[in-house]
């Protein structure tokens, strides 16, 4: 039995704003975003604690939202002009320099040399592989240029 394969999207933009092809897209950009939470979320492991004081958990959730945006600002300031680029793997290096750059910290200099290492590592690898079956997002975003 096959479906009708038929895409029922409610809205409150009017069809003069935004095309079929357009709408598309604007859902796709959306499950990007819902990728984005998902990542913090598994990676960051945000909604998980090792303690069962209130207080504990409070405090290790706040580390873990404010070391997801620091991890995030790094991957903008990296790859925002290359969107060819997976953001899970560019996690997966960051928090493989986590330690690295946390003993540079104190050190204004050091830092912004591990910084700027910590960039050309992640715009030299972090590629997303080809899709076959459909483009990316990024792809159907550059296709509206």
């Amino acid at each position: 039995m096959k479906l009708a394969a038929w895409l029922i999207v409610v809205t409150n933009i009017p069809p003069s704003l935004l095309t079929l092809q357009e709408l598309c897209v604007l859902l796709g950009c959306r499950w990007q975003i819902e990728r984005l939470f998902r990542l913090w979320k598994e990676d960051g492991l945000v909604d998980e604690w090792r303690s069962h004081n209130p207080w504990h958990i409070l405090c290790e959730v706040y580390a873990k939202l404010i070391a997801a945006i620091l991890q995030h600002w790094l991957i903008l300031l990296a790859l925002w002009s290359m969107p060819d680029r997976a953001l899970h793997q560019a996690a997966k290096t960051i928090r493989q320099h986590v330690y690295w750059l946390a003993s540079v910290l104190p050190d204004e200099s050091a830092c912004s040399l591990m910084l700027a290492r910590l960039c050309r590592t992640l715009r030299a690898g972090c590629k997303m592989g080809r899709s076959f079956k459909s483009p990316h997002t990024y792809e159907r975003l550059l296709a509206f240029e």
